[in-house]
């Protein structure tokens, strides 16, 4: 499924055709959780962690070029890993993350599939991120506190007792 479907379409065509204050409008509505028009549930389908990620990214942007409607109409779940993930920098456990940033959960021992990113979420400010399709990382698009979500121990994080490294997509 991708993030515009054959059951969103006029929905999210007509979203993304809106000017950059009605979709910032919407992101933020969403970023709370109490947008009445949009539900990330229910209008991406089954709802990928990787397309409700990439579709909060495409809300907040300024202007929607041809390119990002041909990955809007064409990229779908995994696709996304190497879009977002290509060029992010590292969270250090700790610190806060900037609200409006797709963010990924990497599996530093696997490198091989989908360069190691297991989910993908989205920053709501402070350690916040909301995201759907995992239990402790975020599901039904609810807030997840990242310090309570992943271990810290002496500096090395732990997610269901692996390593794991937390990426912030540079996109």
């Amino acid at each position: 499924m991708t993030v515009i479907s054959q059951n969103n379409i006029k929905l999210l065509t007509t979203l993304f055709n809106d000017s950059h204050a009605v979709r910032l409008n919407m992101h933020n509505l969403l970023l709370k959780n109490i947008s009445t028009l949009v539900s990330i549930k229910d209008d991406l389908g089954k709802g990928n962690c990787h397309d409700a990620a990439a579709f909060m990214h495409f809300l907040k942007k300024p202007h929607i070029t041809g390119v990002d409607e041909y990955a809007l109409h064409n990229h779908s779940n995994k696709d996304w890993i190497s879009y977002f993930y290509t060029q992010f920098s590292l969270w250090d456990g700790t610190s806060s993350i900037p609200s409006g940033k797709v963010i990924g959960f990497h599996n530093p021992q696997n490198n091989i599939s989908h360069l190691g990113v297991f989910h993908s979420a989205y920053s709501i400010g402070g350690t916040k991120v909301r995201a759907v399709n995992s239990l402790d990382l975020g599901n039904g698009w609810k807030s997840v506190d990242l310090l309570d979500a992943i271990q810290n121990i002496n500096g090395s994080l732990f997610y269901n007792n692996a390593p794991v490294e937390v990426y912030i997509s540079n996109r």
